[in-house]
């Protein structure tokens, strides 16, 4: 039997990211997986696909440093995606950090905190889920 978190089935990702390498591997990552991946690498594109249509998820990458990210997080009041679950990738003690979690990321967590490609897989499609 499958695990939920990481079977993606039909399920979409909305990747905020400024093409970094680290974006890239995320991207390479949920795809492999199946997940149907859209990126964003502004706050404007992020902020017009979040009206465009719903996510099942939201993936923020502030690694390295970043405030575009976080703009289309605390942009999606009143989209199809206000109640989304958004996880959020930050570096070690930044400020972003400290925002994401003001504005109610489902987790905020360091990219290194990640030592396979599946745990990244787990912890974004177990986001926002009862434990």
């Amino acid at each position: 039997m499958s695990n939920p978190a990481t079977s993606a089935g039909n399920r979409s990702l909305l990747l905020v990211d400024a093409d970094t390498v680290v974006g890239r591997l995320v991207l390479r990552t949920f795809e492999e997986a199946g997940w149907e991946v859209t990126t964003a690498g502004s706050r404007d594109a992020g902020l017009a696909a979040l009206k465009q249509r719903r996510f099942d998820r939201l993936l923020i990458n502030c690694y390295p440093p970043s405030i575009q990210g976080l703009l289309v997080l605390a942009g999606r009041a009143g989209t199809p995606n206000e109640a989304t679950p958004s996880c959020v990738l930050g570096g070690p003690a930044s400020a972003e950090i400290e925002e994401a979690h003001r504005l109610k990321a489902a987790w905020v967590r360091e990219f290194s905190d990640f030592k396979a490609r599946e745990d990244l897989l787990q912890a974004v499609g177990g986001a926002g889920e009862a434990e």
